[in-house]
């Protein structure tokens, strides 16, 4: 029988850094998977259990918790060595191949396009190779005709993976919203949308948070670090929205798109033109392709919510 390895105590300041790390979606994936492993072990889940949330195997999970015991955060960062680019095997170039052809979300991970450093994390993660540069990947997959875009952030609003309906219908709504917040106005009515971040059947879906919904059923509160850092709370948390803004003290607020979850609330902005160019005679994909790093390159924009650096990367 495999003996049961759990994570020492972790104090609250430990507990902030690792969920700055998860929630900031961005970075290294090896450290994003890592510190996930520590914050579950932390709330008491079994290696087993964490292994399947995270997808991995049972030892490597043993593997995270016993380097995080003894050498503390610097177990959690990959460490890639410069030089020369190491030569793989043909059965790694092509798992190499077939991964970067692939899609982040195809293996539960918070963003939707690799960039050549979430790449060779990823790789590393999965053990698919023990350790590889940024330049050797970028050698590799020239090598082997693959290409892909790189985006530049995965964070704040517009998108969650998985959830193509439940996205569809929400950013649905909210443009319905803002229209009606238009056409009624003549009428005195107002119209905003509130959305609200609760701890549901859906949310307990989303690996870490399951613990901490896990502990509302058993009628432990939400600790303060979920309910303001996540913004996540219980339905009753959206009472208080909904009472003001039907209160004659919001009686000039409308078109508007309201969060709410836990202690937070917050206000979201409108769609708004980030960059504008124009070409005589209309655009050509060449003229595009000429003029995008000059113009727009620079202004293209995130996607996803910022979720759990690190409750998730570096």
């Amino acid at each position: 029988m495999a003996e049961r390895v759990r994570v020492r105590e972790i104090d609250d300041d430990e507990g902030r850094r690792l969920l700055r790390i998860v929630r900031r979606g961005s970075g290294s994936v090896v450290t994003w998977r890592r510190a996930q492993m520590i914050l579950l072990s932390a709330q008491r889940m079994p290696v087993a259990k964490i292994a399947d949330v995270t997808f991995t195997s049972a030892d490597r999970v043993r593997d995270v918790i016993h380097n995080f015991n003894r050498d503390g955060f610097a177990s959690l960062y990959p460490k890639y060595k410069g030089g020369r680019p190491k030569t793989f095997t043909l059965p790694e170039r092509r798992e190499i191949k077939k991964i970067a052809k692939s899609t982040p979300t195809e293996h539960d991970l918070p963003f939707s396009t690799w960039s050549l450093s979430k790449l060779a994390d990823f790789l590393v993660a999965e053990g698919v190779v023990d350790d590889i540069s940024h330049e050797g990947l970028r050698v590799l997959l020239r090598e082997e005709g693959v290409s892909f875009q790189k985006v530049k952030t995965w964070k704040a609003s517009r998108g969650n993976f998985g959830q193509t309906n439940y996205s569809g219908a929400k950013s649905g709504i909210v443009g319905m919203v803002r229209t009606w917040a238009m056409e009624l106005q003549r009428a005195g009515i107002t119209a905003n949308a509130v959305c609200p971040v609760a701890a549901t059947a859906m949310t307990e879906t989303v690996p870490f948070l399951a613990p901490y919904i896990e502990g509302m059923k058993n009628g432990e509160p939400l600790p303060d670090i979920i309910r303001r850092e996540v913004g996540l709370g219980t339905p009753e948390d959206a009472a208080g929205i909904i009472s003001f803004l039907a209160s004659d003290a919001a009686a000039e607020i409308t078109g508007q798109a309201f969060a709410v979850g836990g202690d937070r609330l917050a206000l979201w902005s409108h769609p708004d033109l980030t960059a504008v160019e124009y070409h005589d005679g209309g655009w050509s994909a060449d003229d595009i392709a000429a003029q995008w790093n000059g113009t727009f390159g620079d202004t293209v924009q995130s996607v996803g919510e910022e979720f759990p650096e690190e409750l998730m990367a570096k």
